[in-house]
């Protein structure tokens, strides 16, 4: 390898570094920590129990340390019930100690896969969500400008816009937990 090369190979993971550190630093600002992690455990779910078992369940939500899965059959519940201290030691081990303590499963007619927010994660690989997705958010735009700002040290605008999307998302959970908790149906 010339001198060359490793220059830019330590620019570059220099560059991922301080990208990393700086998506670290908004994550934590803006509360998104277990919004990040839920999507940490979808990342890695398929590694977690397997394809077979990922393929007919699916991580939904995680609060607290309370990991809610959706499953397609009743076979499947039956499966996590018999794997589930194996499922929450292998996320704990690969996500951070204590990150899941229980886990609750719940039948569904059509498996969804979605992020921790409820955005289709068809929509991520065919095309990017429409910008107005979050209008029904009770965001005032003073608001909204502060998280454009902040957003606007990274350059990457695709690493923006997933941050972007990503806090708006958490605060979309928030108001459905807000008002799931006031109809008290929580």
């Amino acid at each position: 390898m010339t001198a060359s090369m490793k220059n830019k190979k330590n620019t570059l993971t220099s560059l991922d570094g301080t990208l990393q550190e700086t998506m670290h630093s908004i994550i934590k600002l803006h509360n998104m920590e277990k919004a990040y992690t839920c999507y940490q455990i979808q990342r890695k779910w398929k590694s977690i129990v397997g394809t077979v078992i990922a393929s007919n369940t699916y991580p939904a939500r995680l609060t607290g340390t309370l990991l809610y899965i959706e499953y397609s059959e009743p076979i499947w519940g039956e499966q996590l019930r018999i794997y589930r201290d194996d499922i929450i030691e292998k996320i704990n081990s690969r996500i951070g100690k204590n990150t899941v303590v229980k886990i609750t499963a719940r039948h569904t007619a059509v498996l969804k896969k979605t992020t921790c927010g409820g955005e289709n994660t068809k929509l991520k690989k065919e095309k990017q969500p429409d910008p107005d997705c979050f209008k029904d958010i009770n965001i005032s735009p003073e608001r909204l400008k502060e998280i454009d700002e902040q957003l606007s040290m990274i350059s990457n605008a695709t690493a923006r816009d997933a941050l972007k999307r990503l806090y708006m998302t958490v605060m979309k959970n928030e108001e459905h937990d807000t008002r799931e908790h006031a109809n008290g149906t929580s």
